[in-house]
């Protein structure tokens, strides 16, 4: 599962400023641009029979119709099998000639939102939603197209009239919590998750995002329960799994959590957050040797990932390979100048290579991105400091 997900990390107390690499990815699950077919079709495709509103019944009778009937429904067969380009074209097809197939406007909304062609899904939605206002497969993916768009209070509407015209529809309750989580809702949000559950047992993803409401709230043992519910459900859920190894280390089960990353590097060998979270718990536990290959395999896979560089830089300044510390970290600067953290760690271990210029131009440099950064103004103290005492 491919989604769209937000990293949380925590910074380590103490001068050094290194960063845990703890990186929880929070998936919205209503994008999962691979198309999974048996986890989604009921949730958010009409694949089912064609439903003809009151008011364009009298359209049964035009030329079009009938084919763009056909259309629709060798899209549908496409999509369960999985050949996505030939859906598309297919649902294209069947609205050119029967435009006012709502099940053909919100099947290729969902195929175009899941690419990231989202203002193109919302416009066909909302073309549904004109034909038939009361089309609740329409009201909930144009909630999460305009979820996904920063557009929470709208969506919430659309959840919420979705819910109106269908109490049962566990894919409402479940958009409708994510929107609420956005809006710091928390006990709302955990109230409608909850209800996607009990009307469909099998919502992984319900208990997934659940567990993930949990544990922004520092409840990880519910969130563990949530997860490891979510995996039951679906066996290959990785964010499920990382997660899950997260909530069990911010409860000091390293080892525990360290199985968990294995198991998501077992079913996807290049997800880098798992490997990278895997590197901080080896390194905990003194395995510095597993913890470099885990990081260096992060970034063969993605050469930008900052945490794994970045703690691939502290590992080998610990180590005593300076040179090769400063270059993970001009790295980390090169990918992301804004990145203070790399900044106040090169300039440090400039200042103790004597190289006091450049080690001021990092600490000012850190300084000026984040004014309050109070190690890089001490960095600087200390640097005039030495040339005083010169």
């Amino acid at each position: 599962m491919i989604g769209v997900s937000r990293s949380w990390e925590s910074r380590l107390g103490g001068n050094s400023g290194r960063r845990a690499a703890l990186a929880a990815t929070f998936v919205v699950a209503a994008v999962v641009i691979t198309l999974e077919v048996s986890a989604w079709k009921d949730a958010r495709l009409w694949l089912g029979k064609v439903r003809l509103p009151r008011h364009i019944l009298a359209l049964a009778q035009r030329s079009g119709y009938k084919a763009g009937l056909a259309y629709l429904a060798q899209g549908n067969k496409l999509f369960e099998r999985g050949e996505i380009d030939g859906a598309v074209d297919r649902y294209r097809r069947a609205i050119q000639l029967y435009p006012e197939s709502t099940e053909a406007h919100n099947n290729l909304g969902f195929i175009l939102a899941a690419r990231g062609q989202v203002d193109e899904a919302v416009a066909h939605y909302r073309e549904a939603l004109r034909i038939d206002p009361n089309f609740v497969l329409a009201h909930v993916n144009l909630g999460d197209a305009l979820l996904g768009r920063g557009k929470t209070d709208e969506a919430i509407q659309h959840f919420r009239k979705a819910l109106e015209i269908k109490p049962d529809r566990a894919s409402a309750h479940y958009s409708l919590g994510r929107a609420l989580v956005e809006k710091g809702l928390v006990a709302q949000a955990v109230k409608e998750y909850g209800e996607a559950i009990k009307l469909s047992p099998g919502y992984a993803a319900a208990h997934y995002d659940l567990g993930n409401t949990y544990f922004k709230s520092g409840q990880y043992r519910e969130a563990i329960e949530q997860y490891r519910l979510a995996i039951e459900r679906d066996p290959k859920y990785v964010e499920a799994y990382l997660n899950l190894g997260n909530a069990l280390a911010a409860r000091g089960n390293l080892e525990g959590a360290m199985a968990e990353y294995r198991r998501v590097i077992e079913i996807n060998p290049r997800y880098v957050e798992a490997r990278t979270n895997l590197g901080w718990l080896l390194e905990q536990k003194g395995k510095e040797r597993e913890a470099e290959a885990e990081y260096r395999k992060a970034l063969e896979v993605e050469p930008r990932h900052g945490e794994a560089r970045f703690n691939l830089g502290m590992l080998l300044g610990e180590r005593g390979d300076v040179e090769g510390a400063m270059e993970q970290f001009r790295r980390v600067i090169e990918f992301n100048p804004r990145d203070v953290e790399a900044r106040y760690e090169l300039g440090r271990l400039l200042a103790a290579a004597g190289k006091a210029d450049e080690a001021a131009r990092e600490f000012r440099e850190a300084l000026r991105i984040e004014p309050g950064f109070a190690r890089a103004q001490q960095g600087l103290e200390q640097l005039g400091a030495s040339k005083e005492k010169e």
